[in-house]
């Protein structure tokens, strides 16, 4: 058998760089980046970015450049990228351009040591076509001893034989944002009107599902687009809705986890159909209170003498700022200095078939310490509770609600900085009966809670936040 020579195995290798071997599976391109900048290894991670992204990325910071020298704001933007001026900025490639961005976000000592600590673990993908794939994966990081575990997605394009990362969607809303500083007040982005798409789901194991979505948020003008992962239990209702990819479905149980679910036809038609009722009711035991005073009414000004709600502190909005009911039994139950609203405490009361929330009590995390505070409504039954991991606290409350409040869910969202992540979220078991009372959803938009809101007498009979504006 014939020897192939040295030179025409160079020429071959130079010809198909990949004959021989495979190419890297979309997992490990994700895992090789994201361990290279965990590392340090900026020039290791640019190459793993698909050029089109580079490209894009560039244009998208030339364009930052303008704005920022029109708002005379050059040398601010200008420290991002450690280079003398704006023709240096220019002159940058787009892989140089990225990697300098990369370096500078990553130089901070903090970054550094957060960086060093984070442990990647890919736990699968999907394709979504034949050049374009999403891959799921776990980063794990202790910082000062506060464990912090996030799912997160990457999106991915062919290149040739080979697969690139694509962060457009990732740094879509970090370019929106930093747009918008240039040329004014940066805008908070709008959960009420954000739109979620399902883009698919992967196994892990046979009772979990990780379903990636991309969420687009209005800010402003512009508009701010995100991936993100929501995990489903096998026992969650939502589960055979991901399993059968059914998008209408889905896409209700993303926006139920976000604290933005949609009011359907069939929803508004079932909450007319019960406040009707409810009304029904009331006018009963009116009757029967007009029956017991001999038919006199009581004087009108006693009836016009409606208690007024707990004022707040200065910078503080409750969410709702009424209830039904109106202020009857109202309280406002705010954070101790410096702490933030991150679970609840709750007894319940056996009722029409279901446990029914008695009394609940907010739980406020400050630095890494639990604080409790009051609690309101009657303590019936033994307290459970559900609180947040670090590094998060509620964004949102999903109540369902009659004539008190049968159960609720507490969606908990990441704390980034002085607002919280909205894409980054995950929603607690419901505490009560789920199954009674109309869906009443309260959302914080992304505002820090800083207390918990409500009505309660012997039970409790609504629920709100109270959140820093």
């Amino acid at each position: 058998m014939k020897r192939i020579s040295p030179l025409l195995t160079v020429v071959l290798m130079t010809l198909y760089p990949h004959a021989g071997w495979a190419a890297e599976t979309t997992e490990e391109v994700v895992s090789r980046a994201m361990g290279a900048l965990n590392h340090g290894r900026i020039d290791t991670f640019v190459k793993a970015m698909h050029p089109d992204t580079l490209e894009e990325i560039r244009a998208s910071v030339l364009e930052i450049l303008d704005l920022a020298i029109t708002a005379g704001k050059e040398a601010q933007f200008l420290e991002g990228f450690d280079v003398k001026d704006a023709e240096a900025l220019k002159a940058l490639d787009a892989p140089q351009i990225f990697a300098a961005i990369c370096r500078k976000a990553t130089s901070a000592p903090e970054a550094k040591k957060a960086l060093a600590t984070t442990r990647i673990d890919v736990v699968g993908h999907f394709f979504a076509g034949t050049d374009k794939a999403y891959v799921v994966y776990r980063s794990k990081m202790n910082l000062d001893g506060m464990s912090i575990d996030r799912l997160n997605a990457a999106s991915l394009l062919r290149s040739g034989t080979d697969w690139k990362m694509s962060l457009l969607d990732e740094l879509a809303g970090q370019i929106v944002a930093m747009k918008q500083g240039f040329v004014g007040k940066p805008v908070l982005p709008d959960i009420k009107a954000a739109k979620v798409e399902p883009l698919g789901h992967i196994l892990e194991g046979k009772k979990t599902a990780m379903v990636v979505y991309r969420m687009v948020l209005p800010a402003g003008e512009g508009s701010m687009t995100k991936l993100a992962v929501l995990s489903v239990n096998a026992s969650d209702p939502g589960w055979e809705a991901v399993r059968k990819d059914e998008t209408e479905k889905v896409t209700t149980l993303i926006e139920k986890s976000l604290g933005i679910r949609r009011v359907t036809p069939e929803m508004m038609a079932a909450q007319k159909k019960r406040a009707e009722r409810m009304f029904e009711q009331l006018e009963a035991q009116q009757a029967k209170n007009l029956r017991r005073n001999h038919g006199q009414m009581p004087e009108l000004g006693r009836m016009n003498q409606l208690p007024e709600a707990p004022e707040l502190p200065e910078g503080m909005i409750a969410l709702p700022d009424k209830f039904f009911g109106l202020n009857h039994d109202r309280f406002h139950d705010i954070a101790p200095k410096g702490s933030v609203l991150v679970g609840a405490h709750v007894s319940y009361i056996m009722k029409f078939g279901g446990p029914k929330i008695s009394s609940v009590r907010p739980v406020y995390r400050v630095g890494g310490k639990i604080v409790d505070g009051k609690r309101y409504g009657s303590l019936q039954s033994k307290e459970v509770k559900a609180i947040a991991k670090p590094g998060y606290a509620v964004g949102a409350v999903n109540t369902h609600t009659g004539l008190t409040v049968d159960g609720f869910e507490l969606v908990f969202m990441r704390i980034e900085g002085d607002h919280l992540d909205t894409s980054d979220s995950y929603t607690s078991p419901c505490l009560g009966d789920k199954r009674g009372g109309s869906p009443r959803d309260v959302s914080s938009e992304g505002k820090l809670p800083v207390g918990l809101q409500g009505r309660a007498g012997k039970e409790v009979n609504a629920l709100g936040l109270i959140v820093r504006e």
